[in-house]
């Protein structure tokens, strides 16, 4: 797929930003019932929202009875008169603790490997650069 060469210029103008910010997200072990590292990624997201001028909410979710900890949901909100866009994504892996230490970020050549790349991650990083 060729990008537009003004979206294209954009991309490659803010690709070590991207990448460094994905790094981040990727090094930390948050799995779907490890709610501190989840947490962690949430701080990270609604700080990113935060930059944005988005209007940040964070809520713990209360689990039912017998049920475990989940890690917080995540709204930001930004005002605007254009279209309403909703971006819906995920905070936690399926990866165990310690996968983070036996798999840690790294690049290899144009690719970025580690536990979480592929999800939303990279796409909502780059939607958060790029705005």
């Amino acid at each position: 797929m060729t990008l537009p060469s003004g979206l294209s210029a954009a991309v490659d103008a803010r690709q070590e930003r991207f990448l460094a910010e994905l790094e981040a997200l990727v090094n930390i072990d948050c799995g779907s019932y490890t709610p501190d590292g989840v947490n962690q990624v949430a701080a990270v997201v609604a700080g990113s929202l935060t930059d944005l001028g988005a209007v940040v909410e964070r809520i713990a979710l209360e689990p039912a009875e017998g049920e475990p900890r989940l890690g917080d949901l995540v709204v930001g909100r930004l005002e605007g008169g254009g279209p309403r866009l909703l971006l819906i994504g995920h905070m936690d892996t399926v990866f165990e603790p310690g996968t983070v230490a036996q798999r840690p970020f790294r690049r290899e050549g144009e690719r970025a490997r580690g536990p979480g790349v592929m999800p939303w991650r990279r796409s909502g990083r780059w939607a958060r650069t790029h705005r």
